[in-house]
């Protein structure tokens, strides 16, 4: 993993080789900073002026992929003419039209049944959220004190797995201070990002991909994406991804770097 500002010469080569650039980014970790909790995450003004200035250059095409769900990143970044992409993927909407990846009845009964039988733990640890997003349930344990965190863990799991006894309807993903349970469906961020491309693919446009995220849920995007440009906020090599910054201020500054490099006067085609 190299440090992007160490190596923005190769990057800019790339970036001006290309008509179109697809940016994909993740919100919280990435374009928020990581709030106490997940009402507390704002955009930053800065970061808001910047992903302006992007959606109107006609020669990249910006979308928000989030764990949160649909509505809740829409309202969050609160901007038009983006894509969003909801609860991991599992739900986006495009033009204003919203679509979503069908989920089996019997794994929808579970998510809603398991969020009832969860609900208890908000009791038991303080300071635990649980959140339903219909499609997912994220279980917020950054509150809670950290001596109780293995035991929450495992009460989740052993939980789950009753749920899973005759057949896995659900699974659970980990992230930062986050227990994400997902019907047991193969879609991540890795695939509506395939899908976001073979879009513009249908209209002969062959885009450089630069995906920005910070968590687990991210990694399956830069592994996929390995022949473009894949950034992880923070430094991990056990990351997939090819470069790296420190925080979200340098991911503000890199996309604001983006939107100069890539003004409509500086175009050149692939």
């Amino acid at each position: 993993m190299k440090y992007l500002w160490d190596n923005i010469p190769t990057i800019k080569k790339r970036i001006e080789h290309y008509k179109t650039i697809l940016l994909l980014l993740d919100f919280d970790g990435t374009l928020s900073p990581i709030a106490p909790t997940p009402n507390q995450a704002v955009l930053p003004p800065q970061t808001k002026k910047i992903l302006q200035t992007l959606i109107s250059n006609q020669s990249i095409q910006v979308a928000i992929i989030s764990g949160r769900s649909l509505q809740d990143i829409k309202q969050k970044v609160d901007l038009s003419s983006l894509i969003f992409a909801g609860n991991h993927g599992f739900e986006w909407e495009i033009n204003n039209k919203r679509f979503a990846i069908p989920i089996p009845p019997d794994m929808r009964t579970s998510i809603k049944q398991l969020h009832s039988k969860l609900l208890f733990l908000e009791k038991s640890f303080k300071g635990l959220y649980i959140e339903n997003k219909t499609v997912t349930i994220s279980i917020h344990y950054r509150l809670v004190p950290e001596i109780l965190h293995k035991k929450l863990k495992k009460t989740v799991y052993e939980i789950v797995n009753i749920r899973n006894a005759k057949k896995q309807v659900v699974f659970v993903v980990e992230g930062k201070k986050v227990l994400d349970i997902r019907p047991s469906i193969s879609w991540t961020k890795g695939h509506i990002s395939d899908f976001l491309i073979k879009e513009l693919l249908k209209k002969n446009i062959l885009p450089l991909v630069i995906f920005i995220g910070d968590d687990i849920t991210d990694e399956d995007a830069f592994v996929n994406l390995k022949n473009n440009v894949t950034i992880k906020v923070g430094e991990n090599p056990m990351s997939n991804a090819l470069y790296y910054v420190r925080d979200t201020q340098e991911v503000t500054t890199f996309i604001n770097w983006l939107s100069q490099t890539k003004a409509p006067k500086t175009l050149q085609k692939n």
